[in-house]
């Protein structure tokens, strides 16, 4: 009976030993199946986090192409056109609007990246008449479809005479369109 322990012993032993590697060859398996499943995973959510972006991107470009299409038009004024529509506020107002100069301004405008072609011209007006007329045509003038901001504005009685004023506006407005010195 002890002959035959020994070797039943043993078949176990190996047995077990076999039973235990092939645990660990299963394990091995496992881990390398969730190693993959885990990048495959990754992968996945890297892929979908950038359609979602270009989605995003494209959503906003279609959104926007009305007001991009506006500031365009906006900005797309030149220094005549500009100086036609300052005079014309005064042909409104019955009030002769004179054009003293346009000026442009020097460095990049505000708030706009340096490559940008977004230019600021400084325009000087002087207008005499009366007080009601000179407080329309600055009115007009700040309302204006022109990306503009009045710098300026000074208004006094001209010592000629009581009923006339004086008005001086500084305005600058803002074009990409090309200015020549």
């Amino acid at each position: 009976m002890k002959r035959i322990t020994l070797p039943l012993a043993l078949t176990l032993l190996i047995l077990a030993l076999l039973s235990w590697a092939a645990v660990a060859y299963f394990d091995l398996v496992i881990s390398g199946d969730e190693s993959q499943y885990q990048a495959d995973v990754q992968a996945a959510r890297q892929s979908f986090t950038e359609q979602n972006s270009s989605v995003s991107m494209h959503a906003v470009v279609q959104d926007t192409a009305a007001s991009r299409a506006q500031l365009d038009a906006l900005l797309s004024s030149d220094v005549t056109t500009i100086a036609n529509k300052l005079r014309g506020v005064g042909q409104s107002t019955g009030v002769s609007v004179k054009l003293g100069g346009a000026l442009p301004e020097n460095g990049p405008v505000g708030g706009a990246p340096a490559t940008s072609n977004i230019q600021a011209v400084a325009f000087s007006l002087e207008a005499d008449g009366s007080f009601a007329a000179l407080m329309r045509t600055e009115a007009l003038i700040e309302a204006l479809p022109l990306p503009s901001s009045i710098e300026r504005f000074d208004i006094q009685r001209a010592s000629d005479s009581g009923a006339t004023w004086h008005m001086s506006v500084s305005i600058r407005v803002l074009t990409a369109s090309p200015i020549s010195s």
